[in-house]
């Protein structure tokens, strides 16, 4: 059968179907029965996977994905309750490689397939016509096939598999041994196994009939779709769909069953007819019932539940308003029966109580939170007033929760892309007890973070400035899905920062100081150090901390912590009053006759971690997906490679060895070249991660 001849039978099968479809029901469909037909066709796209099951096979065969796609279009009607007919054309590929011991065979097969079918749904076992609706399905179709082999490789070497695992252009002899020459699979389906004749069956009709037998489910997505996962296995009756049957010569020979193969579809379908698939006559309704539903008033606060914005309000935070939810006549969030000020004013920040804020409030609200010397500790009103109404009082709130906001976080920008810092000079940032460095590109930005609000943010901005930061600002940084979008955020002009606000730079600050390395390091190779901020010094020196802490007994903490982790030589600094100071003014007892300079670990500190923990390695292959077969069977042959995931790109890694050095990882990286992996390159480790080669000699001091 032709393409042409393919594409007319695929073409008239519809339109007998669509004229079937479209004619007047008969007798037997009485109008105002229960199963009325009525001709309300859905159009369906699909794609999907096809699998194949008959005599060639191995183990990567079955595994949807790693088997070829299919496409599947298809038109459908409900004939009755719960029953659909349809019509269906699916095109696709399907293919299968066997490699072992006894027989090495391989094909692909090119498939069209046109059918009608029928399936039952389950919406019967409902009291509701549900999202979600399981189904079985039966039909019968014929199809066409064109089954090819890869016998050839691109220069026209036959291929030959060799007992040693190896494919080889000549057989395998020991005369050939010292000049066969391995080629590799190029996956090209060149060779018509049907005018190979390889068994004697001749020219053997490519055209047959198959079952398919299936079950899914469709998922009703609104104004007239709906979505389908399913899977279809298709009984043939031909046994030539990989070229191999009982009959088949030698090391050919199959079993006495017929080939089968699966295909797994998830398919997007538009009711043309309307939006809903039930076919249900007017005069059927019991319109008193309907009229009772949409009246029904459940906990009984004079708002339908149709209407009812907050259902089930008890009777003890009555009244309500229109909308069922109690009544909040000052539009303050806090509903009138816990509102101690009823006439809020417009736009104001009001407390859970629905008092509005004012800034003696704010005032007394910063300083508590600010409050490092104790003086509210036993300020338990405070705490009671603002955590005096929980969402337990309020029923109404747990029934109807608010959407979660985005992440938001406000900081203040210190310094913009900051290259080089005055090696003596670091007290600069590290005084500041809410400092920390973010990474973007090649850039690094000096920040102050973990402020709550923006009032905190514009006192915070007056204090930096007034220390000599007069390019400081204050950045919005909001996450959506992983993803951070920065907006700077502007200081009123009338904006008068409280008095007596606490020094921004006084007290005690403690760091802990991981290495200092000549080359720049991504921030991503030490994800396992909480807390990490880095600053690239004028003398070539980027030092890398983790901090920080008002308390030293968390930096010593912190310190055996990341010594453990192998970061040997970390060591704490502390900060004073805005300048660095020794450990004994930190409080720490320091024994006679170890140097106790501020300025401590300025100096070169290249190879500050366990060299063990890094490596060289080569790196073979990056996937987000399945291995390709040809790639996979080059990692099998080598062998020794093993994955990496990658959490910052969501992909898998795949490695190969670990060397000390990276001219024992060259000689790898030019055999892997030599089989075809021309990719391939040198990369380093270090704590199970893949980073650069430049990284990997940073952090030994190379």
């Amino acid at each position: 059968m032709t393409k042409y001849s393919s594409l007319s039978l695929i073409g008239g099968v519809l339109l007998c179907f669509f004229s079937y479809c479209a004619e007047p029901s008969d007798s037997t469909f009485k109008p105002n029965a229960s199963n009325t037909f009525s001709f309300n066709p859905r159009i369906g796209l699909g794609i999907g996977m096809l699998s194949f099951f008959g005599d060639v096979g191995n183990n990567y065969n079955h595994h949807p994905t790693v088997s070829s796609i299919g496409y599947d279009l298809s038109i459908s009607s409900r004939v009755l309750n719960n029953f659909d007919v349809n019509c269906n054309v699916l095109l696709g590929t399907m293919s299968a490689s066997e490699r072992s011991n006894n027989r090495n065979l391989n094909f692909q097969s090119d498939v069209s397939a046109v059918g009608f079918g029928v399936s039952y749904d389950f919406g019967h076992l409902f009291k509701k016509q549900p999202r979600v609706n399981p189904f079985i399905s039966l039909g019968i179709e014929a199809f066409e096939f064109k089954s090819k082999a890869d016998l050839y490789d691109a220069e026209g070497n036959m291929y030959h598999y060799w007992s040693d695992g190896s494919i080889r252009n000549s057989e395998e002899t020991e005369s050939n041994l010292a000049t066969a020459k391995i080629i590799q699979r190029d996956y090209v389906y060149e060779s018509d196994l049907r005018n190979l004749d390889l068994d004697g069956f001749g020219k053997y009709q490519e055209r047959n009939v198959a079952i398919p037998i299936g079950i899914g489910a469709n998922m009703i997505l609104g104004k007239g779709f709906s979505c389908q996962l399913s899977t279809n296995l298709h009984y043939t009756f031909t046994d030539l769909l990989d070229n191999v049957t009982a009959e088949s010569i030698g090391d050919r020979k199959g079993d006495n069953l017929t080939d089968r193969f699966l295909f797994t579809k998830v398919a997007l379908s538009y009711s043309i007819g309307g939006k809903d698939d039930k076919f249900s006559d007017p005069s059927e309704l019991d319109w008193q019932d309907l009229f009772l539903k949409d009246t029904i008033d459940s906990d009984l606060d004079g708002v339908p539940d149709l209407a009812d914005k907050c259902a089930n309000t008890s009777d003890s935070i009555r009244p309500v308003d229109e909308n069922g939810c109690p009544e909040d006549l000052d539009k303050d969030g806090v509903p009138d029966l816990f509102d101690n000020e009823l006439e809020t004013p417009p736009f104001s920040r009001v407390s859970n109580s629905g008092i509005a804020w004012t800034d003696d409030l704010y005032m007394q609200d910063y300083l508590r939170w600010m409050d490092s010397t104790g003086e509210y500790n036993n300020d338990t009103d405070y705490e009671i007033e603002r955590n005096s109404i929980k969402s337990s009082d309020l029923p109404y709130y747990n029934l109807r929760p608010r959407p979660a906001r985005n992440k938001e976080e406000l900081i203040v920008v210190l310094d913009g892309q900051q290259t080089g810092v005055e090696a003596n000079d670091l007290s600069k940032y590290l005084h500041f007890k809410r400092f920390k460095s973010i990474q973007k590109g090649d850039s690094t930005f000096f920040v102050l973070g973990d402020i709550e609000n923006r009032n905190e943010a514009y006192a915070l901005l007056d204090q930096v400035k007034d220390l000599g930061y007069s390019g400081a600002q204050i950045v919005k940084a909001s996450t959506k899905n992983g993803r951070t979008k920065l907006k700077r955020v502007k200081q009123p002009n009338n904006f008068v920062a409280p008095k007596d606000l606490p020094p921004l730079s006084k007290g005690m600050v403690y760091w802990v100081q991981i290495g200092a390395f000549t080359k720049t390091i991504s921030h991503a190779v030490f994800s396992d150090v909480p807390g990490l901020v880095s600053l690239k010094g004028n003398d070539g020196f980027t030092r890398y901390l983790s901090g920080s802490f008002v308390d030293g007994k968390e930096a010593i903490n912190r310190m055996l912590e990341l010594r453990n982790a192998g970061y040997e030589k970390s060591f704490i600094r502390v900060f004073k009053d805005g300048a660095a100071t020794t450990l004994a003014e930190g409080g720490f007892n320091v024994p006679e006759g170890v140097e106790d300079d501020p300025n401590h670990g300025d100096e070169s500190i290249d190879g500050a971690i366990d060299k063990s923990m890094v490596s060289f390695t080569v790196l073979v292959g990056e996937f987000t997906a399945t291995i390709p077969l040809d790639i996979l069977d080059i990692f099998l042959e080598i062998g020794g490679i093993e994955p990496v995931t990658n959490s910052q790109t969501n992909k898998v890694q795949y490695v190969s060895g670990k060397y000390n050095n990276i001219y024992e990882a060259e000689e790898q990286m030019h055999l892997f070249q030599r089989e075809g992996i021309e990719n391939a390159y040198i990369v380093g480790l270090f704590k199970g991660k893949v980073i650069s080669v430049n990284e990997a000699e940073g952090l030994l001091g190379q």
